[in-house]
């Protein structure tokens, strides 16, 4: 049985499709996603994903998941973590730019890895509610109702001491 290689763009199609969930959660479900290895930069000592000067001429965000990259065969990471990449303007003047070589026809550009931002759902926020009343809270200064008191002020009137936390019926109960 022949081993059944699939093409960069249907393992990409594939990484996607781990990432629907989380890219429809944000609202972003029709984001552009892409696949990049990281690399260490080592004129600048830092590590890196490279975009195609075609990529970013697009003028768009990316969802960009990290993978290494064997004989075209790109291997996953076990935290599957999905990052972006804001677009950036000035990316011609702020990156490095690596010159066609091999059989590449494009220039690719080097973005540094810390300027991608790790994607999450945000929790859920409950609405700010004002919480109103469709009745006016009693004051305990003054004179409650009778379903209002408490054992502690029953016990207070009954045994005749001023144990209750209503100043008003303390005083009551001590002018006896």
């Amino acid at each position: 049985m022949a081993e059944v290689v699939l093409t960069q763009k249907q393992q990409m199609i594939e990484l996607r499709v781990h990432h629907e969930e989380l890219l429809e959660k944000i609202g972003k479900k029709n984001g552009t996603y892409l696949a990049k290895a990281k690399f260490r930069n080592t004129d600048k000592g830092e590590d890196c994903i490279s975009f195609w000067e075609a990529e970013l001429e697009q003028e768009q965000d990316f969802f960009i998941e990290i993978v290494a990259l064997i004989n075209k065969v790109f291997i996953r990471s076990q935290t599957r973590t999905l990052y972006k990449w804001k677009y950036n303007p000035f990316y011609k003047e702020e990156y490095t730019m690596r010159a066609p070589y091999g059989n590449m026809t494009n220039n690719t550009y080097l973005i540094p890895i810390d300027e991608l931002e790790e994607v999450i759902v945000p929790k859920k926020q409950r609405p700010s509610k004002e919480i109103t009343f469709d009745f006016d809270l009693p004051n305990p200064d003054l004179d409650l109702p009778f379903d209002q008191m408490t054992i502690r002020d029953y016990a207070a009137i009954h045994l005749g001491k001023a144990v209750s936390f209503k100043p008003w019926l303390n005083e009551i109960i001590k002018s006896k």
